[in-house]
């Protein structure tokens, strides 16, 4: 029980465990992926599900059905949904170097450093 100058209130659960911070980390991957996919023209885009739908990663294929008319933030979502989010990320960089765009791969693997290194504490502490 806590109280102030509004009056007395309870105070239910105010822990913070690192699952939360996961999910903190595992939501900032969407959005790097999403902007990064922001980055293709519509052309690009269409070569990046063409090429998401034909390869076979780990056997988790995303069926050319759930991706068809899919804008960036919802083929995010799909990737993340489909694969762990560190997975994610590694058939998003290997996705877009597959259609030559290096440049957008390298900025993805640079601007989701922190997460990389975050996941790995998480996995050993």
């Amino acid at each position: 029980m806590l109280g102030g100058r509004f009056g007395v209130f309870e105070v239910k659960d105010l822990t913070f465990s690192p699952p939360n911070i996961f999910l903190l980390k595992t939501s900032k991957i969407t959005l790097e992926i999403q902007k990064t996919l922001d980055n293709l023209s519509n052309d690009d885009l269409k070569a990046f599900h063409f090429n998401l739908q034909n390869t076979t990663h780990k056997q988790k294929r995303i069926p050319r059905s759930k991706l068809e008319n899919k804008n960036s933030r919802e083929t995010a979502t799909l990737l993340t949904d489909r694969y762990e989010h560190m997975e994610a990320l590694q058939v998003t960089m290997q996705t877009l170097r597959n259609i030559n765009q290096w440049n957008l791969a390298l900025e993805l693997e640079r601007d989701t450093a922190g997460c990389w290194c975050h996941c790995v504490m998480l996995l050993f502490c």
